[in-house]
């Protein structure tokens, strides 16, 4: 079952909306899937694959953006918003800043994302699309032999946005250079290997398993379960 909290934590000063990911099989079928679906009328689109579980967490979403709106944004006006995500849950989270931002509801500089094992969400217009919108931090940690992140394949148009940090086979973690000279993203990290691996790779990352944060995470402050 697919679910998201909404953390408050006052030693960051961050308001983090955490999103679970892949964890069956199911759901990596999803994330291997292929085609694209338009996002907005300026050529940016999206994974089918995205779209539909974007469709499944909606609800979730909806409710951390009139949590977000209606009450957090009040109690703590100078915290900034912190999206998290495993897997597809990756990918919403990186749609559901995008959207925060688009929308006017939270300002660009006060918004992060942090992602693990994030499939490729949209074409190259979405990325364009996500770096003009100024966000604080994007982070996308790929795990070595994670097959995950291949996909939308780079040959059917699909193109992650800025951010990676690759952990390499020695456990070590490596920034990339995902600047356009490079096309966004870096041929020294995730893209030296080919799109095979591990189960393994892909549903352990640091305290993370199948997408669900470790329960020391949800003891940095408060918290609500979407």
């Amino acid at each position: 079952m697919h679910q998201s909290y909404v953390t408050v934590s006052h030693q960051l000063k961050q308001i983090i909306v955490t999103i679970s990911g892949s964890n069956s099989v199911g759901d990596w079928l999803s994330d291997l899937a292929i085609g694209s679906t338009d996002f907005l009328p300026n050529s940016t689109q999206l994974s089918h694959a995205i779209e539909s579980h974007v469709a499944r967490q909606r609800s979730l979403l909806e409710r951390a953006d009139l949590l977000l709106q209606n009450v957090l944004q009040y109690m703590f006006p100078t915290y900034d918003v912190t999206f998290v995500g495993h897997s597809l849950g990756g990918a919403v989270a990186l749609l559901g800043a995008t959207d925060l931002v688009h929308e006017g509801l939270f300002p660009g500089p006060k918004v992060r994302v942090f992602t693990q094992g994030q499939p490729r969400v949209g074409n190259r217009a979405f990325r364009k699309f996500v770096q003009k919108l100024h966000l604080k931090e994007v982070t996308r940690v790929v795990n070595y032999g994670d097959p995950i992140p291949h996909f939308g394949l780079q040959s059917w148009g699909f193109r992650h946005v800025m951010g990676e940090y690759w952990i390499k086979l020695d456990g070590t973690l490596q920034s990339c250079d995902d600047s356009e000279e490079h096309d966004g993203e870096d041929t020294i990290c995730q893209n030296t290997l080919e799109p095979i691996g591990s189960v393994e790779s892909h549903t352990h990352y640091f305290s993370w398993i199948n997408g669900e944060p470790h329960p020391d995470f949800l003891k940095v402050g408060s918290h609500a379960e979407l």
